[in-house]
């Protein structure tokens, strides 16, 4: 039976956007990430996803091994923060800067390759995003959007309690505690 999904943005929702991040310098943690991965502990059933478009790598800015590294570094310290692993086979990239490419968002390729991989059921997942591409995106695979601001709100555990609040109504799960 296929798993409703959460699928994530990455620079913006997990870690600030520092302008195409990709030094472990300059690494920050959002508002509310460590209580939102914690919170996440209690919902085993759920397929928690990373899409991101990093075109830096196209652009030659940084290569694939600083993007890697960056996000090691970043599931280290979700893991510190919260004691929950988001391993890398999670993670889908697109490094291509080219607006047709269908894994560069706001096209769907990376939620639908996601979804068909990992046997996500969209109709009961969402997309938790900072900029219109990440609604555009969602809205092309037919999922749920839920925005996020991490500088002024919404921030990403009440929009993550907001979306598993009505999850639990449509799917009859354990409630939130």
């Amino acid at each position: 039976m296929s798993r409703a999904g959460i699928f994530f943005d990455r620079d913006g929702v997990l870690n600030f956007n520092t302008h195409f991040p990709h030094l472990i310098e300059d690494l920050y943690l959002t508002p509310t990430l460590g209580e939102t991965f914690s919170l996440l502990h209690n919902f085993p059933q759920l397929e928690i996803v990373v899409v991101t478009n990093q075109s830096g790598v196209e652009r030659g800015y940084f290569n694939t091994v600083d993007v890697l590294s960056f996000e090691a570094e970043l599931r280290k310290r979700i893991y510190d923060v919260s004691g929950y692993y988001l391993p890398p086979h999670k993670w889908y990239h697109c490094y291509s800067t080219e607006d047709s490419h269908p894994w560069r968002k706001p096209n769907p390729g990376m939620i639908e390759a996601a979804a068909k991989n990992l046997d996500i059921d969209k109709k009961r997942s969402a997309m938790f995003g900072d900029s219109w591409t990440d609604l555009e995106a969602a809205k092309k695979a037919k999922i749920q959007f839920f925005p996020v601001d991490p500088y002024k709100g919404p921030f990403l555990l009440h929009q993550v309690q907001s979306f598993l609040e009505s999850f639990n109504k449509d799917a009859e799960q354990p409630t939130i505690h």
